[in-house]
């Protein structure tokens, strides 16, 4: 049987780091009333209270993204699905959502915010020694269908919920229809695999560094696309002092919000406010009604085109690490090919390739460098230290200066070791 898995987080559940990829505080045009929505009755008996016991495991529900829904659906929908458990998984101590979005915010243990706020919320659940909620969908053959499943994670091992989804309903509607009827599954229940892709989608408009892009696959760009194009100056506004940067924002008439912005004080947040403040001004919020996705692309002029060079960790005290698998692309016998080499990388490395391609290296250098990380993420210092001909060190170095990381887990900061590697 054939399944196609994609995975809506209730945090970032897969751990990987990130691939590559500050504005006017504008703020969007204030949001239009909202059609209501009913909660629907939850099916089956009562629960039965679990006997207290300090060995029940803790459980946090984590802020739910879906880049189809707005940031007040997504938490009216974490709400449900916090009631639904209380029921479902009584065997649980579900931690109150306050608590938990109080507990796992991106700060350092003196409370100052990372540099990089983005590192999954599971891991950091994980950290907590909690379990965390999950939720896929699984799209079987058609006489089966697709099916929302919901699943509490602790690490390495998992327990499922599943229900019947209705793809073709109101999204909302399908949500909390599957919340109602969702039951528990065997403990040998699983699923395997998923779909990605790092080729662009067809049809994307360019202006300048910028490139904008209307959703209407995976794959593939709606021809309307091109009336976004009245604001791209506004647009390229909000990318001043990044190197590279992608953001897709859900869009309908006057409301408009990056479904990837946990909150208003992330990074992402404040880039919300101005990409929103120009996507509503737009002539292509009247071209078409409905919500619409619409994606954002920047690269600054002076390294467009440019190779990017790999990177990995070669030692790391104080980030978390981990192993990744990087597709590497080579040239055999006239024909390009594909290899996959794993490498030990921290959240966000791979943001430091785009910074160190404007430096002129000869293709094919590898290089080493160490870097030095304050309490909050910051670079503190930075130096190649083998590999580099001399008249390229002062640029190697300030590129690694622009590095940002998540907070190292002690209050001393921390420090790596990594590999650079030109292509070829």
């Amino acid at each position: 049987m054939s399944l196609v898995v994609s995975t809506i987080a209730f945090g970032l559940a897969s751990g990987c780091a990130p691939r590559c990829p500050t504005c006017p505080a504008s703020a969007p045009a204030a949001s239009p009333a909202q059609p209501s929505y009913v909660a629907p009755v939850l099916s089956g008996a009562a629960p039965t209270a679990a006997a207290p016991s300090e060995k029940r495991p803790k459980l946090a529900v984590l802020p739910i993204e879906d880049s189809e829904l707005f940031r007040d659906e997504r938490a009216q929908l974490r709400n449900e699905l916090f009631r639904r458990l209380t029921a479902l998984a009584s065997d649980h101590e579900l931690i109150s959502l306050s608590e938990v979005d109080a507990q796992l915010r991106a700060v350092n243990s003196a409370g100052q915010a990372c540099a990089y706020d983005e590192t999954p919320l599971s891991r950091r659940a994980r950290n907590k020694g909690w379990r965390w909620s999950e939720v896929m969908f699984v799209h079987g053959p058609k006489q089966r269908g697709s099916e929302l499943w919901v699943q509490l994670n602790r690490y390495g091992t998992s327990e499922s919920f599943a229900a019947p989804w209705d793809s073709k309903a109101d999204r909302m509607q399908a949500y909390g229809a599957s919340f109602a009827s969702l039951r528990k599954l065997s403990p040998d229940a699983g699923v395997l695999g998923g779909l990605g892709s790092s080729a662009g989608p067809q049809g994307e408009q360019t202006a300048g560094a910028l490139k904008i892009c209307e959703k209407e696959s995976f794959f593939k760009c709606r021809k309307e696309s091109q009336a976004w194009l009245d604001v791209s100056k506004e647009l390229t506004a909000c990318f001043t002092g990044v190197d590279e940067g992608s953001e897709t924002a859900l869009v309908d008439g006057s409301r408009c919000e990056l479904p990837e912005a946990r909150t208003a004080s992330t990074v992402r947040g404040k880039r919300e406010a101005c990409l929103c403040a120009a996507l509503v001004k737009s002539a292509g919020v009247s071209v078409r009604s409905g919500r619409r996705k619409v994606n954002v692309s920047y690269e600054a002029p002076d390294i467009a085109g440019r190779p990017r060079p790999r990177l990995r960790v070669i030692d790391v005290e104080g980030l978390f690490a981990e192993a990744d698998w990087d597709s590497v692309k080579y040239q055999d016998g006239g024909k390009t090919r594909y290899r996959s080499e794993q490498r030990l990388v921290v959240d966000n490395l791979d943001a430091l390739s785009a910074p160190l391609a404007r430096c002129k290296v000869k293709a094919g250098t590898q290089l080493t460098a160490e870097l030095s990380v304050d309490s909050t993420g910051h670079v503190a210092a930075a130096k190649v230290t083998s590999g580099a001909a001399n008249t390229v060190m002062q640029c190697l170095d300030k590129a690694l200066a622009r590095g940002v990381f998540g907070c190292p887990g002690n209050s001393e900061g921390a420090t790596l070791r990594i590999g650079i590697r030109y292509p070829d």
